[in-house]
């Protein structure tokens, strides 16, 4: 079905669609709420401090009306109770088949987690990051790097 983002039902369609291939891949939803009301899905990365997160732009029972918000797909390393985005690929944009766009949420989560794989890590177990002058350095600033 080719998605319109004015019909109520397809967005309740495509909100079904991705809750059930984020469960089939392994996410679980984030208790709580993410301040702009939107369902988060995690999942841990295996081996590493990381975790992949779904920002599904899904709101009750079907994803939001504006056709240019985008689903998002994110890496976080999480340490002492604050969360630091690591990894960030492209937005996945709500056009096209429903089965098209969650074909492409899937996969950005897969290119998230190769990503969240590859990051090299710290003597103290946190991930290295680059520095915009392409250094690494501890994303706990342990200054050992």
């Amino acid at each position: 079905m080719k998605y319109n983002h004015r019909e109520p039902f397809h967005r309740a369609f495509l909100a079904t669609h991705l809750r059930e291939a984020l469960q089939t891949a392994g996410f679980t939803p984030v208790t709580g709420r993410h301040p702009s009301e939107e369902e988060v899905w995690s999942r841990p990365v295996e081996g590493t401090k990381f975790k992949i997160k779904v920002f599904t732009s899904i709101v009750g029972n079907e994803v939001r009306m504006v056709g240019a918000d985008a689903i998002r797909v994110v890496g976080s390393y999480e340490n002492g109770g604050k969360t630091k985005g690591l990894v960030g690929n492209a937005s996945v944009h709500r056009r096209g088949l429903v089965e098209d766009i969650k074909e492409r949420t899937i996969q950005r989560a897969r290119d998230t987690w190769k990503e969240c794989k590859s990051h090299g890590n710290c003597h103290c177990g946190a991930p290295l990051l680059v520095s915009k002058n392409g250094k690494k350095y501890c994303a706990n600033i342990c200054w050992k790097a």
